[in-house]
């Protein structure tokens, strides 16, 4: 399954990178050297299996001198109400048919309304401001519309 390129490009992602890679005269194996990633993970990008992180996209930018193309085309940048370490499970709950969870004292995020999810987000420490709360509130009943 294909990640959801940036919605006003007709280019994919990958394609970009991968042109870019092979304009420059880099191997997947090469580029992966310079930029400190997987070759692995160079190849799932290129192919759309895989979404770069934000500082993924920094060190292509930076070891393909494009001056902040892959930062800017991040197919993720409307999402950064998400924190960065939950990326990358938002992209498997996305592609997910079936979730299995076991939360004996919490109802997972997915399945909370809206009056038990702004109490949860509100016990948090450190204490959120109401502008942080809300903002994480719309951000999980957003997810929630998966299941509609």
């Amino acid at each position: 399954m294909a990640i959801e390129d940036n919605p006003g490009s007709r280019t994919s992602y990958g394609e970009e990178l991968r042109r870019r890679r092979e304009t420059a005269g880099f191997t997947q194996e090469e580029l992966s050297a310079r930029a400190i990633m997987s070759r692995t993970h160079i190849a799932h990008i290129e192919a759309g299996r895989r979404r770069p992180s934000l500082e993924d996209a920094r060190r292509l930018d930076k070891v393909l001198a494009t001056g902040g193309v892959f930062e800017n085309f991040l197919p993720t940048q409307g999402e950064g109400r998400v924190a960065e370490h939950f990326a990358e499970a938002l992209e498997l709950e996305r592609q997910a048919t079936v979730i299995r969870t076991y939360a004996p004292k919490l109802v997972p995020g997915m399945l909370q309304t809206e009056t038990y999810a702004r109490e949860v987000l509100q016990s948090g420490f450190p204490p959120k401001t109401d502008e942080e709360r809300d903002k994480l509130l719309v951000t999980r009943l957003d997810r929630a519309r998966i299941l509609d």
